[in-house]
């Protein structure tokens, strides 16, 4: 039974924790705490008590010391190492919401550092890891309480242990330690974002929140990490807090709207030096473009220049071409078609022998004439009587009877015969010659004659009769 002497100057602790007594040692005017742990059975009398032997041997510096220990009346009475400032949910609401301010970045560097250190030391950590299981001494020091009792057993399942603390735990405490709310899975991010601590901290913490493995592969990358290790050496004890008017929700809305709208304007600043340079660029496309846009339109019209002389010289040949086979095609007709040199008394025989007038004659040459018009000057030769009927011959040309008498009487050159013929006159009109076997016969002997030029048996020629 514990003597009397240990309850002097107590005073009852409202806490989740059993009933704790504060008590004051006379001889050493030491404070320490009574907790008052209850059991129904005698198993469970023997299990608590077995734990607090166990605890008794712990000396740690950021674990709560336990001393000895009195079993009466179904409860456990156990001495343990008294914490001034109480579990951190009684800090936070006596030093931060009731004197409106925040805690220093240094400091929760400390206390996060602190946490990892006697979660690596301790090897027999047993129980709950939340704002109600880690205290602070007058020191500002740690102060974890890893046990649980048979009720707490009760909630968390006999079989509880270290390796169902995962790092989330530890990343939800020092987010309320942090932000001054308990934590929401929902709105975490936003409340991170309203608060004045360094980004590699608040990477820290979101890089636990998030991870969901056991608390002992990660501590040491928390011990070793730059910036919990700079902020907790650089602690002091006037850089525990923040004076900031938490109650004053206006005030943090405004700086929260002016902190957005310099991220903003930032930003705008960005954008438009990226447009800058856009526009620089495409002003440098748009020169490029104009100078082929040019050199295009040159080439263009060379190219049309050249197709036009190329036109030109084939309108020239072609007009040449044509004009000369025009002129050529008149001046054959001309030839051809002189009606005033034909002669109207000329009828065509009756069917006789084929002869080869020519040889120079090329019929593949030979263009077909063009329809013509018909004129006033066109003469047609008809013939009133057939030239075979001797009844119907009259001799009214002196040429013949001259011509026919002296080339058959008498040897005359053939060529003064023909200057001879070309003075005779002809008198009168020129009637139809009427054709008998006589004058065939002398006509062919006379072309024969004309022909042969002393030789004999030659081709006869073209020529008038």
């Amino acid at each position: 039974m514990l003597q009397m002497d240990f309850f002097t100057n107590c005073d009852v602790m409202n806490d989740s924790l059993p009933l704790q007594y504060k008590i004051k040692d006379k001889t050493s005017n030491e404070v320490y705490t009574i907790q008052k742990i209850p059991f129904n059975k005698e198993d469970e009398q023997n299990t608590l008590t077995k734990k607090i032997e166990i605890r008794k041997n712990i000396n740690h510096l950021h674990v709560i010391k336990f001393y000895e220990y009195i079993c009466e009346n179904g409860f456990v009475y156990s001495k343990q190492d008294q914490c001034k400032y109480g579990s951190l949910s009684n800090f936070i609401q006596e030093e931060c919401f009731e004197k409106n301010q925040y805690l220093h970045e240094d400091f929760l560097c400390r206390m996060l550092y602190q946490i990892a250190l006697a979660l690596t030391t301790v090897e027999c950590f047993m129980g709950d890891l939340n704002m109600n299981t880690i205290f602070l001494d007058k020191d500002y020091n740690i102060k974890l309480y890893n046990f649980f009792t048979i009720h707490d057993g009760e909630n968390y399942g006999e079989n509880f242990n270290q390796k169902e603390v995962k790092m989330y735990h530890l990343g939800h405490v020092m987010f309320e330690l942090t932000t001054l709310k308990p934590f929401e899975k929902v709105s975490y991010e936003k409340h991170l974002e309203n608060i004045s601590y360094s980004d590699d901290y608040i990477n820290i913490l979101v890089s636990m929140l998030k991870s969901k493995t056991e608390i002992k592969k990660y501590l040491n990358k928390i011990l070793s990490h730059p910036r919990i290790l700079l902020n907790s050496t650089n602690w002091s004890l006037e850089r525990c807090f923040i004076e900031k008017n938490i109650g004053d929700s206006s005030k943090s809305e405004i700086l929260e709207r002016l902190e957005k709208i310099r991220q903003r304007e930032a930003a705008v600043k960005i954008k438009e030096q990226i447009l800058k340079e856009k526009e620089r660029k495409i002003e440098n496309k748009e020169k490029k473009l104009h100078i082929l846009e040019r050199t295009l339109k040159e080439k263009i019209q060379q190219v049309e220049l050249h197709l036009k002389r190329c036109r030109e010289g084939k309108s020239l040949t072609s007009g040449s071409s044509k004009a000369s086979s025009t002129n050529s095609q008149l001046s054959s007709r001309s030839q051809k078609l002189s009606y005033e040199e034909l002669d109207s008394t000329y009828v065509s025989c009756a069917p006789s022998d084929l002869i080869k007038t020519s040889t120079k004659l090329q019929v593949n040459n030979i263009s077909k004439p063009q329809n013509f018009p018909k004129t006033l000057s066109e003469k047609r030769i008809t013939f009133k009587v057939s030239p075979l009927k001797d009844n119907n011959r009259k001799i009214t040309n002196k040429r013949n009877s001259i011509r026919r008498s002296r080339i058959l009487d008498e040897n005359i050159d053939i060529h003064k015969l023909g200057e001879y013929e070309n003075n005779i006159k002809i008198e009168g009109s020129i009637d139809n010659v009427a054709w008998s076997k006589e004058n065939k016969k002398y006509a062919f002997d006379m072309l024969r004659i004309m022909n042969s030029e002393d030789k004999e048996n030659t081709e006869v020629k073209h020529t008038y009769l």
